[in-house]
C-alpha cells in the first residue's frame, strides 16, 4: 500500500480507532457481566437497508449492541426508525475500526444478509408462513 494513497480522513480514522482499543479491552473485561457489541448497517441502498434494519430490530432482544450507518442514509425515514429502536450513532464507527486493527472481525455483528451469503438465506416472511397456512382466509 502506497502511503501517499491514503486520504487524510483514513488516517485520521485510524488514529482515532487506535485510541479506541483500550475501550475495547474494558469491554472485552466486562463482557462476562455484560454482552456489549457493535456492529453497522448497510444504507447504501433502500433494499439492503430495509433488510438489515428489519432483522436488527427482530433480533435486539435484550441484547447491547451499537450500530453505526456505514454508507451515505438512501431513505432519510428508515434512517429515524433506526434511529428510534436501536442504539444508532456514527461514533460507533470507531469501535468497529479498532475490532478490525486488532484482527477481532468476528466480534463485529454483521448485517444477516451478510451472513448467510446474500438473500438467499431463510427471510423472517419465511417463519410465518407457518402462522398464515394454518389460518381460516386461505
Amino acid at each position: 500500500m502506497n502511503i501517499y494513497k491514503l486520504s487524510v480522513k483514513k488516517i485520521v480514522n485510524g488514529i482515532i480507532a487506535f485510541i479506541h482499543i483500550p475501550l475495547l479491552l474494558v469491554v472485552y473485561v466486562i463482557k462476562p457481566f455484560i454482552k456489549i457489541k457493535f456492529g453497522y448497517l448497510s444504507t447504501g441502498r433502500v433494499g439492503h437497508f430495509g433488510l438489515d434494519l428489519t432483522y436488527a430490530i427482530a433480533a435486539n432482544n435484550n441484547k447491547i449492541i451499537f450500530y453505526y450507518l456505514q454508507d451515505d442514509v438512501s431513505n432519510t425515514q428508515l434512517e429515524i426508525i433506526a434511529k428510534r429502536e436501536l442504539n444508532v450513532n456514527s461514533y460507533y464507527r470507531y469501535f468497529v475500526y479498532a475490532y478490525i486493527m486488532m484482527g477481532l472481525s468476528k466480534m463485529i455483528v454483521v448485517p444477516h444478509r451478510h451472513s448467510v451469503g446474500g438473500c438467499s438465506g431463510p427471510l423472517i416472511l419465511d417463519t410465518f408462513q407457518a402462522t398464515f397456512s394454518n389460518s381460516a382466509i386461505f
